[in-house]
């Protein structure tokens, strides 16, 4: 058993987690074009949207990649990254590029949060300033939509919540989340 802040967890219900250490990216001015990163580690692009004929092209996990086209087959949208080059939606977090100020903001500075793509941008001035991957929470626990004003920001914080189970099924307890922000 592990012993935590608020009682013990069978060493069967633990997994151990590991945050990545990539930061985001900073930018000057907003970007011309959609951009992200491949979340789905060893994806092999397409030379063409679900031909399955592989360009011979693979990314790892958090390569950054531009869209330069989009196309949906089926239920799924493909997304072109460069010449004969295709990533199907669920291999990537993508960011589209809005600068306009959300309705209800009276600053000129926002954050917002992609819940599907599992991204966040920071905007000041009109201008993409950052961007970088997210994550929003498990089911039951996730980010819920809205406009929020942000109360406090910590570099790190420990997050746990759920419901301590027998066989601890509904309890997370991650120790130093980075960048961390309450609202």
């Amino acid at each position: 058993a592990y012993r935590i802040g608020s009682g013990y967890v069978s060493d069967a219900a633990v997994e151990k987690a590991t945050i990545a250490g990539r930061r985001g990216m900073e930018f000057s001015r907003t970007p011309d074009r959609p951009f992200g990163w491949v979340i789905s580690g060893g994806s092999c692009s397409q030379t063409s949207p679900g031909s399955g004929s592989y360009s011979g092209n693979c990314y790892v996990l958090h390569h950054v990649v531009q869209v330069y086209d989009s196309e949906q087959v089926g239920d799924w949208t493909w997304y072109r990254i460069g010449p004969d080059e295709w990533l199907e939606q669920r291999t990537l977090s993508l960011v589209f590029l809005d600068a306009t100020r959300p309705d209800g903001m009276d600053d000129d500075r926002w954050i917002t949060v992609n819940l599907y793509e599992q991204n966040g941008t920071a905007y000041e001035g009109g201008e993409l300033v950052y961007a970088a991957l997210a994550s929003t929470g498990l089911p039951g626990t996730w980010t819920r939509p809205g406009l929020f004003q942000i109360q406090y920001k910590l570099d790190a914080d420990t997050m746990s919540g759920g419901e301590i189970t027998p066989d601890g099924s509904n309890f997370y307890f991650l120790e130093y989340v980075p960048y961390v922000m309450y609202f």
